[in-house]
């Protein structure tokens, strides 16, 4: 994990837009010439010399090569004893006579309703988020990537590059690059092109193309690779929420508790450390937040159950 990172700008407009913005943070940790930023990442140079960057910014911020980190979860909870049941979701939220929340019955049958369980539903969820009382309405977003070679590991830095004008207005402007090393060697993580598909769901093969004219153009451009292809692009649909915040509840039960985390539309609020430590936080009974500044009725306060104690196991589920 990268604790900093580079935001690039293609255009004095993107540069003096994106200043503006962050007057009142502390995020900007100092301007870069271009040598600075070439030190460490030399597969820039072209772009450079193309005027295609106009000015960079080393802020604070941070990146995760989220593939790695989630086989080595992965790896560690099952080495604790932890269980994973692939393609498996909840089916149905169940209640008591008196309405209470109980627990999950899964696509498989099985019934969950004892101890804590952590549930991310994802984009797809309405009506399940309904029965749990959040009255989000998760919408879904397109996101892609792609994965090109970086055989002389020619960068080194994480990325946010800011551009405009390109194929999709404003879906296509801003691209996260992420060095990442896996078995085969050195690449460069691309992600760009979000767009924005709505309640439905649906989405079609012309708004696919349309979106990967914007990924594939960052990788032909910044680094010169003219060999990708639409078929080297990766896709899903992330939840968006109306508010542009997730969602964050803490159900109790009468058996242990449900937290339910999501709708964190693109893949950083997801990722970011501070939803993993208010999760730990509601296991753990402490003050959290999170729950305050995602709750969609923020006001002076917001009430907060502590959960049942138990001594079951904790269950995540992912829709």
């Amino acid at each position: 994990m990268s604790e900093t990172l580079l935001r690039l700008f293609s255009t004095k407009e993107t540069y003096n837009k994106s200043i503006e913005q962050l007057a009142n943070t502390n995020e900007v940790i100092k301007e870069l010439s271009s040598d600075e930023v070439l030190y460490n990442n030399p597969i820039l140079e072209n772009p450079y010399e193309n005027g295609l960057i106009y000015k960079a910014l080393h802020v604070k911020g941070f990146s995760i090569a989220i593939h790695k980190l989630g086989y080595f979860l992965i790896n560690e909870i099952e080495k604790k004893g932890g269980h994973f049941s692939w393609g498996i979701g909840v089916n149905k939220v169940l209640k008591s006579k008196g309405s209470k929340i109980v627990g999950f019955r899964m696509t498989d049958g099985e019934e969950l309703t004892k101890g804590t369980i952590i549930f991310s539903p994802g984009a797809y969820a309405h009506d399940l988020l309904n029965d749990l009382g959040i009255k989000h309405y998760c919408n879904s977003v397109l996101g892609m990537w792609l994965k090109i070679p970086d055989e002389d590991n020619g960068l080194k830095s994480p990325l946010k590059l800011a551009r405009n004008g390109i194929y999709s207005n404003g879906a296509c402007s801003s691209s996260n690059i992420i060095p990442v090393e896996d078995e085969g060697g050195n690449h460069i993580l691309i992600s760009s092109g979000h767009g924005f598909i709505g309640k439905n769901h649906n989405y079609c093969n012309d708004q696919i193309l349309h979106l990967s004219k914007g990924v594939i153009d960052v990788a032909r451009k910044f680094f010169s690779n003219n060999k990708v292809s639409i078929k080297n692009i990766s896709y899903c649909i992330r939840p968006w929420t109306y508010t542009c915040l997730g969602f964050f509840k803490n159900i109790p039960t009468d058996n242990g508790n449900i937290i339910v985390t999501g709708g964190h539309n693109t893949g950083g609020f997801a990722q970011a450390p501070v939803v993993a430590n208010a999760i730990l936080n509601e296991i753990d009974n402490k003050v959290n937040e999170l729950a305050y500044i995602h709750n969609p009725e923020r006001g002076s306060f917001v009430y907060r159950i502590p959960p049942v104690e138990t001594d079951d196991d904790v269950i995540f589920l992912a829709q």
